[in-house]
């Protein structure tokens, strides 16, 4: 994968996630009754996909980056549908 579309392909990606991030701190903000669990998601949504993009950076062949981009990708998809706020439930309880 040459480096414009791995940057490329990582930016989409980061733009999608702010849009949603932001969409969804909105709409928690709004609320009746705003949750912690939804601002933990956003905050650790950024540090998966920084942590994605950073194996990613250090694998040169373009099997492997694809690879580890799909996977970031279920991953972030799964994190923002409920996985962080289930995740947040199951750690601080």
């Amino acid at each position: 994968m040459k480096k414009w579309v791995f940057h490329s392909l990582n930016g989409v990606v980061v733009g999608l996630l702010t849009v949603f991030n932001v969409l969804a701190s909105f709409g928690n903000a709004m609320s009746a009754v705003s949750s912690p669990r939804v601002y933990f998601a956003v905050i650790t949504s950024y540090l998966i996909w920084a942590l994605f993009y950073g194996i990613q950076a250090a694998k040169t062949s373009a099997g492997w980056r694809l690879a580890w981009f799909i996977v970031s990708l279920f991953l972030l998809v799964y994190w923002a549908i409920g996985g962080g706020s289930r995740f947040y439930e199951a750690v601080v309880g």
